[in-house]
């Protein structure tokens, strides 16, 4: 038999391996179509959107919604885009009664916060908009035509 070669022997290492992960969010909305408006109905008209919001794990997201373009977040308006200049009041609330109106903390207005328990889920918030009956104002010119536009911002 022969003798079994003996070479060197062999060398080893490690190295470090790291990441940095942040704290982030990813946020969308749907539309709120309320649809048609009857300025001479005795009941208001309601609609609901949801805002969707999705967090990396043990993140604490505030969610705020602004006055939007033509009102504040104590009269919220749409503006006639038709032929009328006129102006449909309307707010958003946090809850079906609409006790608590949706706005940034200030001015009686509430947020709308979680804690994320895991990264891969989107949790929905429904938003919960009411147009005040017996408002004087000029029919739509087109379908729609009463608009605004509102942001949400999550604060993580």
């Amino acid at each position: 038999m022969g003798s079994a070669f003996a070479g060197p022997s062999p060398q080893t290492t490690t190295f470090l391996v790291s990441a940095n992960v942040i704290k982030s969010c990813n946020i969308s909305a749907t539309a709120l179509a309320f649809g048609t408006y009857d300025p001479l109905a005795a009941t208001n008209t309601t609609g609901t959107s949801t805002v969707s919001v999705e967090c990396t794990k043990t993140t604490v997201a505030i969610i705020a919604l602004n006055g939007g373009v033509n009102g504040t977040l104590a009269q919220r308006m749409m503006k006639d885009t038709g032929l009328s200049t006129d102006l449909l009041n309307y707010q958003l609330y946090t809850t079906a009664g609409n006790t608590a109106v949706w706005g940034d903390g200030t001015g009686g207005t509430l947020t709308q916060s979680y804690i994320s328990a895991s990264a891969a889920t989107v949790q929905p918030f429904t938003v919960y908009g009411t147009i005040p009956s017996g408002q004087n104002v000029t029919p739509s010119s087109v379908a729609n035509s009463y608009q605004d536009t509102i942001t949400v911002t999550v604060t993580f």
